[in-house]
């Protein structure tokens, strides 16, 4: 395998043990937190080689990600490979061309017929961001179901204080809050309303009616701590989908960073057969799970969006997490901002998965009694639509709808 021709010009060799001599070495530990930043400018090399490291971990995903990040258009990506059960030869093809898009193409996949070792090269032919996109140009969206205005307006507010040089603040559906009264410049109302709780439709509208690349898509339960836009600006302006950390009133965990451990089943009778958890913020898990607080490239939500046959409370986000993969699209977790949600009982999600690097860790929980609690109001929540305790369980809006009541809303719902 000759590859003269692409290791031309300035470039970095990301294997584990140094191969090229000539050229810059830089390992870096195989994670969620995956990155050249620290080293390189973005869409800066003329090639990225790597040797035995892409089917390593699960990670592989992430690393065609960063590389194509740091590529420059025209660049090359050369991934020689030995195939393993993580990933063989042809299910690296089949990754890559899901991963790149339109962003780049295969030139050359072969296989050493001795060795079985493989051979990938991918070249980089559109930029990664979108024409306009800036860190400092961000379009917020707010959920509204007409019973949280004041909540609506801590949210809105906590956005404000971000000091963000370009944004603005979209709320969607009945409001008649603080900035409904007081007029602001920066905030847009779009009164959407129906007689279901018709989540996906409002999280379209807001992300088709946003200005900016840059989304973030929040429940009305969710506000911004001071340091949220500066932890933007610390992880960079090169992602798909992210989220970021997220505690309730009492300082734990909320639901942040979670999986559920297999693909959910959105249309099905009792869509929550999983173990959910919270991951490690360095794991990464193909069924991650994006839920209260959705940051999205409005070039990405115009490929995936979310799926309007779903209501609230019908596994509408884990829908369209499983869309991500299915897409290519990459979630990943930004450490560096915090967020708050009033639920309190968000913090009580006490299963953990273990740091793993070759699959999902195993699922602990502090005592068998809070396991058995947890699995007893996921069976409650299959089979009535409803948690207990659920300070909102009495509204009849916000139980679980059967899939033909669904269809039937679509074709005669003249709109929120």
């Amino acid at each position: 395998m000759d590859l003269k021709n692409y290791l031309c010009g300035r470039g970095v060799d990301v294997s584990r043990n140094k191969v090229l001599g000539s050229f810059d070495h830089h390992f870096i530990e195989l994670n969620n937190f995956y990155t050249l930043k620290d080293f390189y400018d973005y869409e800066s090399q003329d090639f990225i080689y790597s040797k035995n490291l892409i089917n390593e971990t699960k990670f592989f995903r992430i690393l065609v990600k960063e590389w194509m990040n740091f590529c420059k258009v025209g660049g090359h990506i050369i991934i020689e490979m030995r195939p393993n059960q993580i990933l063989g030869l042809d299910a690296l093809v089949k990754e890559c061309q899901l991963l790149i898009g339109e962003k780049g193409k295969i030139i050359e996949s072969s296989c050493d017929p001795s060795t079985k070792n493989g051979l990938v090269v991918l070249k980089k032919i559109k930029s990664i961001l979108e024409k306009g996109d800036s860190i400092d140009k961000w379009s917020f969206g707010i959920l509204s179901g007409g019973f949280s205005d004041n909540q609506i307006d801590k949210s809105v507010n906590s956005m404000l204080e971000q000091k963000i040089p370009h944004f603005e603040v979209i709320i969607c559906g009945p409001y008649n809050g603080q900035f409904k009264k007081n007029k602001n410049k920066n905030v847009k109302l779009i009164d959407f309303d129906s007689t279901l709780p018709w989540i996906t439709k409002k999280k379209n509208i807001i992300c088709e009616n946003a200005k900016y690349e840059n989304l973030v898509v929040i429940h009305d339960h969710v506000s911004f701590e001071p340091n949220w836009y500066d932890g933007m600006k610390k992880y960079g302006n090169y992602f798909e989908v992210l989220t970021n950390v997220m505690h309730d009133p009492l300082g734990r965990r909320a639901l942040d960073w979670i999986t559920y451990g297999i693909p959910l089943r959105p249309f099905s009778k009792y869509p929550f057969t999983g173990a959910g958890g919270s991951l490690d913020y360095a794991d990464w898990d193909r069924n991650v799970n994006i839920a209260a607080l959705c940051i999205i490239k409005k070039s990405v939500w115009k490929r995936c969006p979310w799926d309007e046959r779903l209501l609230l409370w019908q596994a509408e986000d884990m829908k369209i997490s499983g869309d991500f993969y299915e897409s290519g699209i990459v979630p990943r977790f930004n450490p560096h901002s915090n967020s708050m949600t009033i639920k309190k009982e968000w913090g009580d999600y006490i299963l953990n998965y273990k740091f793993n690097k070759y699959k999902l860790g195993r699922a602990t929980s502090p005592s068998l009694k809070i396991l058995l609690t947890f699995y007893m109001k996921n069976f409650i929540y299959n089979r009535f639509g409803v948690y207990l305790k659920r300070p909102d369980a009495h509204n009849e809006m916000q139980r679980t709808f059967l899939v033909p009541m669904i269809s039937k809303r679509t074709k005669t719902n003249k709109g929120n």
